[in-house]
């Protein structure tokens, strides 16, 4: 598999991967906000996958919402570190539970991380 081949096909995977975590579990006002970003055609954020990493922190590259957007239901860091739940802090007090092989583990920008089986 050439070069190019091997960078359609991480590409790819990438994109389904982040098409079905949007599905599972939505981050911002709405799902059909972050299916739109999931969906959106790669070269539309780069074209390439080596542009990615061209000395910019992939993780500050993370677009937020600063305070509770209307008809925000839920927001979780997913950064507890511990326990069987995440905390709701949009203010709303909905706590998840975390099961199914959900494990807390080391994060790699705060105090923790969600591994998902």
């Amino acid at each position: 598999m050439n070069k190019n081949n091997l960078m359609k096909l991480l590409v790819a995977v990438f994109s389904l991967t982040l098409v079905f975590c949007a599905a599972l579990i939505s981050f911002g006002k709405s799902f059909n906000e972050v299916a739109s970003y999931a969906l959106a055609p790669f070269e539309k954020i780069g074209g390439y996958l080596g542009e990615l990493s061209s000395g910019v922190s992939p993780y500050s590259q993370v677009a937020a919402i600063s305070g509770a957007g209307s008809g925000l239901v839920a927001q979780y860091a997913f950064n507890d570190g511990t326990g069987a739940s995440a905390a709701d802090s949009s203010g709303n007090a909905n706590t998840a539970t975390l099961n199914g092989g959900a494990a807390w583990v080391a994060g790699k920008v705060g105090t923790g991380a969600v591994s998902l089986d």
